[in-house]
């Protein structure tokens, strides 16, 4: 029977699948760095990227995300709850192995848009299901159900831009600006939105409940940010000739984005406070690098609206990776590992949890740095040696840290 308060036992399995997904994407992209210091003749470069980032979203983020969800649903309104999803998580996964497999094999192909279409559709269906039990999402606060309730309609959102990158790669009538604004809407609203007020909501109820009630700023703090998300689109269309307005709508999201950080953030500084005091090392450190990592991107995103800069971050491929390798690793992994420590998962093997999470953050630092290196490096015409080599390094770490948290995560079910 499981437990009503928790739901450990069905869920917690669902994480460990979450977290061997993960190994699988860190498999993918050890395999990537691999043939950029070897030849790998029978692997396709960017079928094998599509796959990668492709599985990393559906299989990766935004299962636990889903499954986070749920949880939380299922604590307030009982079993029934496992019977109802429980199809549709299974035809999630399906969707994102369906692309793990299909997207290495013909990149754009009918049988790779097939599935992820099919995963927009199952995100169409979780959204609607969830939408339904949002009485069950207040959580004790309504300021994480806000953002969680913004995180299932930028996921909708998201799936505009997947949509048009589909039509454009499957009928080869794709142009540059064409293809790169359908893609960063995607990316935009997926990081920004969905992925970011997905965490954003859990979060927000690991803060001390007591602060909460009565902090009114957060919650304008967190609307700010919520209606900063829509027109901040248009900071990823910076490097293209944008009108005065286009441009004009990129400054005020910025500054919007950023007051309501600042907002929030003057509001629950007691609450953090107290928060740290009731956490271990391991996930202050997570929590810590996470919230880093998402204010280093608060401020890259408002630097994006100088002219000279927006050129420069849009212009070298390793600024473009290594960002987006900021917020999706920094960011959502690692504070999803943090939001995973909670439900006791390596309780039984702590000491090689801790090896698995230090042996990740070094390869996601040494990933970040080689990479901004590497786009510093082009404004000088300086070639960094041994790049590559470095960047292998790190996808060894990545994948070590990925595989040990797999391996160590617990095998039996909590009652």
């Amino acid at each position: 029977m499981y437990n009503v308060e928790k739901g450990t036992g069905f869920f917690n399995q669902w994480y460990r699948i979450g977290l061997f997904n993960l190994l699988l994407v860190a498999t993918i992209g050890l395999l990537l760095r691999y043939k950029m210091v070897a030849s790998l003749p029978w692997a396709d470069h960017k079928y094998f990227l599509h796959g990668h980032s492709h599985f990393a979203f559906s299989g990766w983020v935004s299962l636990i995300i889903m499954v986070g969800i749920l949880q939380r649903i299922h604590t307030h309104s009982g079993q029934q709850i496992i019977k109802k999803f429980k199809p549709l998580l299974w035809l999630h996964l399906l969707t994102a192995y369906g692309m793990l497999v299909s997207f290495p094999i013909q990149g754009y192909g009918w049988v790779s848009i097939s599935f992820s279409t099919l995963s927009i559709f199952i995100s169409y269906a979780f959204v609607w299901m969830v939408w339904k039990n949002c009485n069950a999402l207040i959580w004790g606060n309504k300021t994480a159900a806000l953002s969680i309730k913004a995180a299932l309609v930028f996921l909708v959102v998201s799936s505009f831009g997947a949509f048009w990158l589909a039509f454009l790669m499957a009928t080869h009538s794709s142009t540059q600006s064409h293809f790169f604004t359908a893609l960063y809407s995607f990316l935009h609203f997926q990081y920004n939105g969905w992925f970011f007020f997905g965490i954003l909501g859990f979060w927000l109820t690991m803060l001390p409940s007591a602060e909460l009630a009565t902090k009114n700023r957060l919650h304008k703090g967190v609307v700010w940010i919520i209606a900063a998300c829509v027109p901040a689109a248009a900071l990823s269309a910076l490097w293209m000739k944008v009108s005065a307005v286009v441009y004009a709508i990129a400054i005020v999201a910025a500054i919007m984005q950023l007051g309501g950080v600042i907002l929030a953030w003057k509001s629950i500084r007691k609450g953090i406070s107290i928060l740290v005091t009731t956490l271990s090392t391991a996930e202050k450190w997570l929590l810590g690098l996470s919230g880093g990592a998402f204010l280093i991107r608060v401020v890259l995103q408002s630097l994006s609206t100088i002219p000279a800069l927006s050129k420069f971050a849009f212009a070298y491929r390793p600024v473009v990776i290594g960002y987006l390798h900021l917020i999706l690793l920094g960011c959502i992994t690692l504070f999803l590992f943090a939001f995973l420590y909670g439900k006791n998962l390596w309780r039984a093997h702590a000491r090689l949890m801790h090896v698995a999470f230090i042996l990740f953050i070094a390869g996601f630092l040494g990933t970040e740095g080689t990479l901004m290196l590497q786009g510093f490096g082009y404004i000088g015409w300086i070639s960094i040696p041994y790049t590559n080599e470095v960047l292998f390094t790190s996808a060894i770490l990545l994948f070590s840290g990925a595989g040990l948290l797999f391996a160590s995560s617990r095998t039996t079910s909590m009652q």
